[in-house]
């Protein structure tokens, strides 16, 4: 299975995003656009878990949240990936509002899945919402630029989703367990 945890912004949220993207998206169709509903900020890329590895995997979350501070998060502003560079494959929006909760619970998460043995490809971690990939290198710095400025409405991080990635053209998750966040 590949799996990885997120955090689901609320649909008001991404119907903001969305008002504010769409030009952008009607400017350059030739991009693969993520859709909707597969909007989500990662907080651990699991990659493939055998299926009789998943409890260890909700272990290792269930030991990560018990003492995560609630947080307020917001959409705001926009990269890409690889940064700094002129020519890049993913266009983001990025997270705004109070980080140091989210990044506790990411840095947290890392150590327990680690611990129970899942390789976790070490990176550093920049939360964010995936817009749209493009099949090789092109410049975004237009798009990038013009989406910068945004900052959507505050909203609570309610819950980390467990999600089981199918890989297509366009991509499927399904949710495979939740937990709540304070």
């Amino acid at each position: 299975m590949r799996l990885f945890l997120a955090i689901d912004p609320p649909e008001s949220a991404l119907e903001e995003a969305e008002r504010v993207v769409a030009p952008v998206r009607r400017r350059l169709p030739a991009l693969r656009w993520s859709a909707a509903d597969t909007h989500h900020l990662t907080l651990a890329f699991l990659g493939q878990v055998a299926e009789a590895r998943l409890p260890a995997v909700e272990r290792a979350v269930e030991r990560s949240l018990p003492d995560a501070t609630p947080a307020r998060l917001r959409l705001a502003g926009a990269g890409t990936f690889p940064q700094g560079r002129t020519h890049a494959r993913v266009l983001w929006l990025g997270i705004g509002g109070d980080l140091a909760p989210l990044h506790d619970v990411q840095a947290r998460l890392t150590e327990h899945l680690v611990d129970a043995g899942l390789p976790l490809q070490p990176r550093r971690y920049v939360p964010h919402l995936t817009l749209a990939r493009c099949p090789r290198p092109t410049n975004l710095d237009d798009a990038r630029d013009e989406l910068a400025g945004f900052v959507g409405e505050p909203w609570h991080a309610s819950q980390v989703v467990l999600y089981h990635s199918t890989p297509r053209t366009t991509p499927r998750y399904h949710g495979v367990a939740r937990w709540d966040l304070p």
